[in-house]
């Protein structure tokens, strides 16, 4: 199901906000009389509406509520049709949670839980943990060194420092980032965190400022995003006063997306991951792609998604140990009798007659003649 968004322009576009989201029951008699007389569509916004504003908070409501003011598939948000179903799964919601079930389903009276896991797990297919190559020695020492200063304070020196020396290494730019989601998650304080992610978004801001078509840091940073929010996110809740840190954190993901950087699905979809309180487990890559002969064996049953996924993975594996084996040199190429002649008139007299006879016997026959070629006749012919 989707739901209709404005991007930062002005234009109408989907967003796709649940592909997993499971239809939610009518057990309830308070929902089932909310529901009568709705159309189909209507309803089943309403329910997956209702289920991601039940698992993601009121932010999520007053987010999609802003950016579809004049949108009327969205009027049940503002007491249109529909507001009344809305908001009693909004209670029904809640009171399940309460119990530690979900909204009841129709027919058999038993619990049907709303699949927040499976819907965490295609997201995760979608932005799997990115495998970055590893800085070297000199760079990983610069590195360290830059972060560190942004321990105490993220002033404008230090930023700008960091994003000079991100940009003239735009060559290592794809190592860069998987360097600031490997260090973020060592850092000991959110504030620390923090200041890496002020340096990270002002090197995002200034390239998408430049309004270049090609943005090399912007590209290799996306896959890495997400896995640079969520420690600083999580580190934030887990504290026993959060203040508003957690705020700042998803404040960046929503500048990122009104600039454009980022699009709303993909900030969305971040969003939710990056307050997710727990992911669910994936199958590792190192354990789908073990030995070759198995491999078949082992994707079967998978996502679609993370089946293609893998299988473009292993095919650039072989790609690239294909590209690293050097090619077998050409064999010369066999010489032709003028070439032969032309070789052998610089090769210094034999010495022996042996030698002479063989240098005889690869002298090609005069032009003309026919019959058994053999060692000696050459001189004869010069004779006669």
């Amino acid at each position: 199901w989707e739901l209709c968004n404005f991007c930062p322009h002005g234009h109408v576009r989907p967003i796709l906000v649940s592909a997993m989201a499971a239809p939610v029951g009518v057990g309830d008699v308070a929902v089932a009389t909310a529901s009568l007389g709705l159309a189909p569509d209507l309803k089943k916004r309403i329910e997956v509406m209702a289920g991601h504003v039940a698992r993601s908070g009121p932010d999520f409501e007053r987010n999609i509520r802003a950016k579809n003011a004049s949108s009327a598939q969205f009027t049940f948000l503002v007491g249109g049709e529909g507001a009344d179903y809305y908001q009693a799964l909004l209670r029904a919601h809640k009171t399940q949670a309460a119990a530690g079930g979900g909204v009841g389903g129709g027919g058999g009276g038993g619990a049907v839980p709303s699949g927040p896991t499976a819907e965490l797990a295609e997201l995760l297919r979608r932005w799997p943990e990115p495998r970055s190559p590893p800085l070297g020695p000199d760079m990983e020492r610069h590195f360290a060194e830059l972060v560190v200063g942004l321990e105490h304070m993220a002033s404008r020196d230090a930023v700008q420092a960091g994003r000079h020396w991100v940009e003239a290494n735009i060559g290592a730019v794809a190592a860069i980032a998987g360097a600031f989601a490997r260090r973020i998650c060592v850092l000991q304080t959110c504030a620390h965190r923090l200041h890496l992610l002020f340096l990270l978004h002002d090197v995002l801001q200034t390239e998408f400022a430049r309004q270049e078509p090609f943005r090399p840091i912007i590209t290799a940073f996306r896959p890495c995003l997400l896995w640079i929010l969520r420690p600083a996110y999580q580190l934030a809740m887990s504290s026993s006063s959060p203040g508003d840190e957690p705020q700042k954190v998803l404040k960046l993901l929503s500048m990122w997306e009104e600039r454009g950087i980022l699009g709303s699905t993909e900030a969305a979809e971040m969003r939710l991951l990056t307050t997710a309180k727990d992911l669910p487990a994936l199958p590792s890559l190192a354990a789908l792609t073990g030995p070759v002969g198995s491999l078949a064996a082992r994707l079967t049953g998978l996502n679609p998604g993370l089946l293609q996924q893998v299988q473009a993975q292993v095919l650039a594996q072989q790609a690239q140990q294909q590209a690293q084996t050097p090619a077998p040199p050409p064999p010369p190429p066999r010489p032709t009798p003028p070439q032969l002649l032309s070789i052998l008139q610089g090769v210094p007299l034999a010495s022996s007659p042996l030698q002479q006879a063989q240098v005889q016997a690869l002298l090609p026959p005069p032009q003309g003649f026919t019959g058994l070629w053999q060692p000696g006749m050459q001189q004869q012919q010069q004779q006669q």
